[in-house]
């Protein structure tokens, strides 16, 4: 008895440093090796997207590489998905630089059969993407919006984002803007010359 007290004090140590204690900490979801096409480049940013445990980084988007833009892409239009996933792909999209995916969101905010969250968050892509290009793009949804106020709000919203190449376009839409809190955005870092209502 007296032995094996001795061995398990001997190698108690050396027994317990061996192991291995579960993480708690969320890890990130594997992203699809290199060379898989983009439908497994889909399929691992639709279970990022399924819930807001794990936030993607811009690290994560850069490993997929070109597949990025066409995955999200098929996202946002999959209507099969939820509509949370699909907003969450068309924000993403401000990580892909190919021309297609910038023409996508320029076709998404100009649709006005789109659901409101997707022309919004693609308003706001867009604005981060294309900076001073977005300008016009989003004037016309802008003024195009109707009764929308919270799409209409996406547009100020980038429209500030974009800085000096868009304060002309702020100021004119300030001029027509009749809700208080799209007012108050395209207001916001920039001194509007215009009559105040």
């Amino acid at each position: 008895m007296t032995r094996l007290l001795l061995c398990l004090l001997v190698l108690g140590p050396a027994w317990a440093s061996a192991q291995v204690i579960p993480s708690r900490a969320p890890q990130a979801p594997a992203v699809s090796p290199p060379g898989v096409d983009a439908a497994s480049a889909k399929r691992t940013l639709a279970s990022w997207f399924r819930g807001y445990e794990f936030v993607p980084t811009a690290a994560d988007y850069q490993r997929l590489g070109p597949r990025l833009g066409p995955a999200l892409v098929g996202l946002a239009e999959d209507t099969g998905l939820a509509l949370t996933a699909r907003a969450r792909a068309v924000s993403a999209m401000t990580y892909a630089h190919d021309a297609a995916t910038l023409g996508h969101l320029t076709g998404l905010l100009d649709a006005p059969s789109q659901p409101s969250i997707l022309r919004r968050k693609a308003a706001l892509a867009l604005g981060q993407r294309a900076a001073e290009a977005a300008v016009s793009p989003l004037v016309d949804a802008f003024a195009g919006a109707g009764h929308d106020v919270f799409l209409r709000e996406a547009c100020a919203r980038a429209l500030r984002g974009i800085g000096p190449p868009a304060h002309a376009a702020r100021e004119t839409l300030f001029a027509i803007e009749t809700a208080p809190s799209v007012r108050a955005l395209l207001r916001e870092g920039k001194q509007i010359t215009g009559t105040h209502r």
